[in-house]
């Protein structure tokens, strides 16, 4: 293996760990309840869809697939934000190969409450563009 895929395997598995431990700072606070979307979607989403939700995370860059920009999601929709195919991703129920099998979506149970994961498909509609 050469020199530079060791270095984006590292910083994929360095991301993953921050990850997993930010998750646990979220979770200890009361399931989510009293987190925002923008908190929420800071801690989980934007290593790979950028902080802005653009596809541009510091992960997403080294990912084989790039993520999608999340800002157009309501112009590819014909002006409609798809609420409930947001939900479907966050949740697990719609396959995103990136994120892994629906039995062990890379977020865990994390996003199996109904409440965060709207919070975060609220926090992604403010994203969008005109």
């Amino acid at each position: 293996m050469d020199n530079s895929m060791l270095m984006k395997n590292l910083s994929l598995v360095l991301s993953a760990l921050c990850l997993a431990f930010g998750a646990q700072g979220v979770w200890a606070e009361g399931n989510g309840s009293t987190v925002t979307g923008a908190a929420l979607y800071h801690t989980h989403c934007a290593s790979c869809h950028g902080d802005t939700g653009r596809g541009d995370g510091m992960v997403g860059a080294a990912l084989r697939t790039p993520p999608p920009d999340l800002t157009g999601l309501t112009q590819k929709n014909n002006g409609v934000f798809p609420e409930a195919m947001v939900s479907e991703f966050i949740d697990g129920t719609r396959d995103v190969i990136a994120h892994g099998p629906r039995a062990m979506p890379v977020w865990g149970l994390m996003f199996q409450n109904r409440e965060t994961i709207h919070k975060i498909v609220e926090y992604v509609r403010g994203l969008q563009r005109g």
